[in-house]
């Protein structure tokens, strides 16, 4: 059912650490710049986990796909709380214009290389050990 590039794009600490108990275990202006401004109106997809992270400001300036086993919340503007493969599929058909952006956690990212979704993939090493 494939037929849309999907980029993934993730920051990690120098041991491959991209997450801490839910949360980004750094802060970096420029890094979380770089990332506003690349994912800035287009898709996102990601685990519950990750969106309850992620900032207001990156949220409200993208579509936001949100995978979750504990659906079904309600979805709304521009917010769409998913469980499976078949309706993330379903979800992105009208956004033919939006580029889509697989921001993690773990569990998301895993699914979407095990499945070969991914067709390339931004990486920001962080150069510190935290």
């Amino acid at each position: 059912m494939k037929n849309r590039k999907i980029i993934g794009i993730m920051a990690c600490d120098p041991q491959g650490v991209i997450g801490n108990k839910g949360q980004i275990p750094w802060s970096y202006t420029k890094e979380f710049e770089y990332f506003y401004q690349t994912v800035k109106n287009n898709i996102i997809v990601m685990g519950r986990k990750t969106f309850d992270s992620i900032p207001t400001k990156i949220l409200k300036n993208c579509i936001c796909i949100v995978f979750s086993r504990n659906t079904p919340l309600q979805s709304y503007n521009n917010i769409f709380f998913i469980k499976s493969l078949d309706d993330f599929w379903q979800v992105i058909k009208p956004f033919t214009d939006k580029k889509i952006f697989m921001v993690g956690g773990t569990e998301i990212a895993t699914l979407f290389l095990e499945q070969n979704l991914i067709d390339e993939f931004l990486l920001t090493k962080i150069n510190k050990n935290l």
